[in-house]
């Protein structure tokens, strides 16, 4: 097979998080020995024919910004692969020791590759309870305001991400106007449940649709009347396949395990986030190797027949998205006939 990803839709940098997430047990979890420099750069080097179609990687955790070697991660990565783009999801609880290590890694890579969401989950009170801390929209909102100079002044990506569940979902297009008003794009995903990323099978109830997917249509105005209809497709056409993923009925195919990866933070390779399956790990065994070994194999064609626990996560929805001619163009179809 052609082993050359795409992506690394997850590289998880650490398991620390200062966060108390009420959808997330990766807090609640022993931490586990983070990757050191030398690794992570030799991993990225000796893999580089692997990694040569790279066009996109996210550096997860936990919390990435705890790591005070961030800068220099980013470095190592945009040296090896100089031509994907870096993604890096904060909690936003640390505003200034953000906007210092975002400073330095801009220093380090032009904006246009660098990009950051960070997570915003409702108003004060709504998002304080789902994060578990006091004070997390007052820093999470300073966060996205210091981004947002970045992001004038170097191009930097910069999305405000809220996660939907049961307590929060009509506080998601509030959140969307916030985020627009403070110079920042808005992404969502519904609660999504892992064994080995999250640890939250045991939270694993079923979002409400009747209740849930009129405030998706709200989403879905503000997008238009934010950007029209054009610019709008894609993020339109993830609105209408999570309308279909909260009614338990996801069609769309999955390149997982064959286009993008996720690396935990001891190493061990799996497919996406949500499907619990071990392919290997990177500092054992080379990349390709573990692209080709019979577990990789296996995880393809479970995925392909959407035989897996099934997720609808922007880091690996986006990438199909795309390449869905017919359910970009109904999108676009949907979108012109959206008023508000």
């Amino acid at each position: 097979m052609d082993a050359r990803l795409r992506a690394i839709s997850n590289f998880s940098i650490t398991d620390k998080c200062n966060g108390r997430c009420k959808m997330c047990n990766i807090w609640n979890t022993e931490p586990r020995p983070e990757p050191h420099l030398e690794q992570i750069e030799s991993f990225f080097q000796e893999n580089k024919e692997t990694l040569k179609d790279l066009t996109f990687i996210q550096l997860t955790g936990g919390e990435p910004f705890l790591r005070t070697d961030l800068p220099e991660i980013v470095e190592i990565v945009h040296n090896a692969v100089p031509d994907t783009m870096i993604w890096i999801p904060t909690n936003g609880l640390l505003p200034d020791e953000i906007r210092k290590t975002t400073r330095l890694m801009l220093n380090k890579i032009e904006g246009a590759k660098l990009g950051i969401t960070v997570s915003l989950d409702g108003d004060a009170q709504v998002n304080d309870a789902q994060r578990g801390v006091v004070d997390g929209f007052k820093n999470a909102v300073k966060t996205i305001k210091n981004l947002s100079e970045l992001k004038e002044k170097h191009g930097l990506g910069l999305t405000t991400g809220f996660t939907l569940t049961d307590e929060n979902y009509v506080y998601a297009p509030i959140v969307q106007k916030i985020a627009y008003r403070l110079g920042s794009d808005f992404s969502f995903r519904p609660i999504n449940f892992s064994e080995h990323y999250y640890k939250n099978t045991e939270q694993q109830d079923a979002l409400s649709p009747e209740q849930i997917i009129p405030y998706l249509d709200y989403i879905a105005i503000n997008l238009k009347n934010q950007k029209g209809v054009l610019r709008s497709v894609t993020n339109l056409a993830y609105i209408n396949g999570a309308k279909n993923f909260i009614k338990g009925d996801r069609s769309l195919t999955c390149s997982a395990a064959s286009e993008s990866v996720y690396i935990d933070t001891v190493g061990d390779v799996y497919p996406c986030l949500v499907m619990n399956q071990r392919l290997g790990n990177i500092y054992q065994n080379s990349l390709e190797d573990i692209l080709a070994s019979p577990s990789a194999w296996e995880a393809r064609e479970r995925i392909q027949n959407l035989d897996c626990p099934n997720c609808w996560l922007e880091c690996e929805v986006y990438r199909d998205l795309i390449k869905d001619r017919k359910r970009l163009f109904d999108a676009f179809l949907w979108g012109v006939t959206l008023s508000s």
